[in-house]
């Protein structure tokens, strides 16, 4: 951030990567002669304020993965036997016309 108003800060992680230790907050106060000061080892002399994160030592790369919404990965037992009427409705549909058809045929050449 740039041109911030002298006063006392608070830099805080608010997310952090599934890899990384969350980072402790920096509490720093900037003078209006413009220097600054922060609380522990976290500011060089004369270099912006800056939070480091630190590897997880317990991550491991494919051991968690997201809760996503299912989209049609699973099908349903109503899913299923609603295909089944269906086809079977289809097929006798099919059966019933080309009995019909036969028949017209036979009377036909009666």
């Amino acid at each position: 951030m740039k041109n911030l108003r002298p006063g006392t800060y608070e830099l805080k992680e608010t997310v952090t990567p599934e890899q990384y230790l969350t980072a402790d907050a920096i509490i720093f106060t900037l003078y209006p002669d413009g220097s600054k000061e922060s609380a522990g080892d976290i500011l060089v002399a004369g270099s912006p304020i800056v939070m480091i994160d630190q590897a997880d030592p317990t991550y491991k790369p494919g051991g968690h993965k997201p809760d996503l919404p299912a989209t049609g990965e699973q099908l349903s037992v109503v899913t299923v036997v609603g295909s089944l009427l269906v086809g079977l409705g289809a097929a006798a549909f099919v059966i019933l016309a080309i009995r019909r058809k036969k028949n017209n045929k036979a009377d036909a050449k009666q």
